[in-house]
């Protein structure tokens, strides 16, 4: 995906050029047979006129002068071990001028993790940074001019993930499922969710390597595994995701004592035999009731 810069730009230049027109119009000399007071109201129209066009070219000044850079790239290439990425900047500044240097910055919780200068091919500003799988992480372009005043544009970030697999790199380095019980009751020796949310998510990066399998409710006690619910759970919208909202799962409750602990887990298989395992939830007694467990 590339990030364009341009549609406020010709939005405002088509303002402001229909405005020109109006003023054009409106500056045609008076015809005989004209009521005067339709004229007096036409010439307070045109002072309005000139001075929303002059507003809308101070604002459209403001603006090129803002807008840093037409559109750019990050993409993120994986470690042969998985265990971070070069990430890959390429951006077309707005204007490029002789003497023009592009740094490519990259934070982590605030804290700069790397600065690498961009190399400009004729076209666009180009630089890597190797990074460690992490979450987090912040992308900036910094563009100096021969005189020494910068600019600077935030390309992603945890505020503006547009390109959010390059800002949570480890989730998209990596497989994950979760879950999530919203709603639930007791009915006899059966425990019912009536309302529980179930994710898994493939390798966002380096491409779709292993694929999803399947997958399990499992609910255990300690280490002793109780039940087993299969779910067939639907991809979701976007790539590598599957998602699916569960209703009325019901479970056989065993006997509980007031020491023991029954525990929910979502349990699934990809193709390369790898296991994701996620806890959604546990339950104990409290006053004989069997209570969620929070936190």
């Amino acid at each position: 995906m590339k990030r364009r810069n341009f549609p406020k730009l010709l939005v405002l230049a088509a303002m402001t050029a229909a405005l020109v027109f109006s003023m054009t119009a409106c500056s045609q000399p008076d015809n005989d047979g004209i009521d005067p007071a339709y004229v007096q109201q036409l010439e307070k129209e045109c002072i309005e006129l000139r001075n929303q066009l002059q507003a809308l070219t101070s604002q459209l000044s403001d603006l090129e002068q803002s807008v840093v850079l037409t559109s750019y790239t990050l993409k993120a290439v994986p470690n042969d071990d998985n265990s971070g990425a070069a990430v890959e900047m390429t951006a077309v500044p707005m204007r490029h001028e002789e003497g023009q240097s592009a740094k490519f910055r990259v934070t982590l919780d605030g804290a700069e993790v790397a600065s690498v200068d961009g190399k400009w091919d004729g076209t666009a500003y180009t630089a890597s940074a190797s990074l460690k799988a992490a979450d987090g992480y912040a992308y900036e372009c910094f563009l100096t001019k021969a005189d020494g005043s910068q600019v600077s544009a935030v390309l992603s970030s945890p505020e503006a993930p547009l390109y959010e697999s390059c800002v949570y790199l480890q989730s998209g380095l990596n497989a994950y499922c979760n879950m999530f019980v919203e709603d639930w009751n007791q009915d006899g020796k059966q425990l019912v969710l009536t309302t529980a949310y179930v994710q898994v998510q493939l390798p966002r990066i380096g491409g779709r390597s292993v694929e999803y399998k399947s997958s399990d409710l499992v609910l255990k006690m300690g280490d002793e595994e109780l039940q087993r619910v299969a779910l067939t759970i639907p991809q979701g919208e976007t790539e590598g995701s599957f998602e699916q909202m569960l209703s009325d799962i019901r479970l056989n409750m065993p006997e509980i004592k007031d020491d023991q602990q029954l525990d929910l887990w979502l349990e699934v298989s990809l193709t390369d035999g790898q296991v994701l395992t996620y806890n959604g939830c546990s339950w104990y007694l409290s006053g004989g009731e069997l209570v969620l467990a929070v936190g």
